[in-house]
């Protein structure tokens, strides 16, 4: 079981067109720490901060130009972290059902197959849906259909990068109550990457603050107590 994620002095370069390097995050050092109270928590920083390029790193999508990315306790390399991205990412000419049998990726037998599918539509609300292809559907309807494929990939951490700008309030704490559900079942760890305070207000678990070169635990007050211009001005209060 994943206890933590650790990395130390970790920067990525994005080469341009022109051969030049810009720097994206630089020298970062921190942890982001589970326990069996808290699966689902919160990375909080402005657009630009380099959220989405740590997320990336850490599911070995990219590789850092310079130091190390731990995950404490994973279980090996069947169960990378599964990332979702800000956008839909299902295969829109698969139906909800053959999305997620597309990232199972263990032997089964056809019976263990179909309990695996059901179990997963389960856990997301996607009962009656199995047919239906995603390609019409709403944001919230394809982010539950990502995370049923996250965990029929049975990936133990979940990274969701800055999905919740797409929807409703309504829809949020929807996914929240869902995600919260999930992680407590599964005892997996989901990370949710915003720029949003209020969604690490409504998420209320631990939440981590990026700003390129700095990563820190907001532990000392809750957040609508700290001062916009602590966090900077780029964030959505």
């Amino acid at each position: 079981m994943v206890n933590s994620i650790v990395f130390q002095d970790v920067a990525y370069n994005l080469k341009t067109e022109h051969g030049l390097e810009k720097p994206i995050i630089r020298g970062l050092s921190g942890s982001i720490d589970f326990t069996n109270q808290c699966r689902f928590t919160t990375v909080l920083g402005a657009n630009g901060a380099g959220k989405s390029t740590l997320a990336r790193l850490i599911c070995q999508i990219i590789k850092p130009s310079k130091g190390i990315i731990r995950i404490q306790g994973i279980a090996g390399a069947q169960s990378l972290p599964a990332f979702i991205p800000g956008e839909p990412s299902s295969l829109p000419w698969l139906s909800v059902k053959e999305n997620i049998k597309f990232v199972i990726n263990e032997w089964l037998s056809s019976l263990q197959l179909q309990a695996k599918i059901k179990e997963c539509l389960a856990l997301t609300g996607l009962e009656g849906y199995e047919e239906h292809y995603p390609v019409s559907s709403s944001f919230g309807f394809q982010l539950r259909l990502s995370f049923a494929r996250a965990i029929s990939a049975n990936s133990e951490v979940i990274i969701i990068d800055d999905y919740f700008k797409n929807l409703g309030i309504s829809e949020r704490n929807e996914m929240i109550t869902m995600i919260k559900s999930i992680t407590d079942l599964k005892k997996i760890c989901v990370i949710l990457l915003t720029s949003d305070v209020q969604d690490a207000i409504s998420i209320n678990n631990e939440t981590y603050y990026i700003d390129q070169s700095e990563f820190t635990m907001l532990e000392n007050k809750p957040l609508q107590d700290i001062p916009m211009g602590k966090l900077g001005q780029n964030l959505h209060w």
